[in-house]
């Protein structure tokens, strides 16, 4: 994915005031993930952090009358976003492959108690979404690392929400 496509998940406000500065800052390359994944959690932030919104607010006012509101902001993305290097550890690593691991055994052992207690649908779907779930649950101790926990919870929860319901769906299908 390139920069633009991404931008496109912010509120129109944040793209109007700051869109084309970011775009020309991180250039029109193709993404690394984290990249991606930093660009994406900024537009949650955006929507959902009542101090950015105010900031964009603010800088549109302030920018009618010569200020530079919001300018924190946009060089907190500047500096997460313009460079490729992960900002995780070898250690931040083990720890998400130990969650990762221990999460699918957790769900793979609650999909074999399904089937073991005559549920065999649930079985099926959970044991489906073992491994998935499990990375999904990982992301915040590597890639989502440093990002807020109003992010990291934004996402783990709404995959994980989409995930239990196409396994909930398929149980009845």
């Amino acid at each position: 994915m390139t920069v633009r496509q991404l931008v496109r998940l912010y509120p129109s406000r944040w793209r109007n005031r700051y869109g084309e500065e970011f775009v020309a800052v991180i250039g029109e390359r193709h993404l690394s993930a984290q990249q991606a994944i930093d660009i994406m959690a900024g537009a949650v932030d955006a929507w959902t952090s009542p101090s950015v919104r105010a900031s964009v607010r603010g800088s549109a006012a302030e920018g009618r009358n010569g200020g530079r509101g919001g300018v924190s902001m946009i060089q907190e993305l500047k500096m997460k976003c313009a460079t490729s290097a992960p900002r995780y550890t070898t250690r931040d690593a083990l720890i998400s492959a130990g969650v990762l691991l221990l999460t699918t055994v957790i769900v793979m052992g609650a999909g074999i108690l399904a089937r073991r207690a005559g549920y065999d649908e649930l079985a099926k779907a959970t044991l489906g979404v073992a491994f998935p779930a499990s990375l999904i649950v990982s992301m915040p101790f590597m890639y989502l690392k440093g990002q807020s926990a109003r992010v990291q919870a934004f996402f783990v929860a709404v995959p994980l929400a989409i995930l239990i319901a196409i396994a909930y769906l398929s149980t009845k299908i």
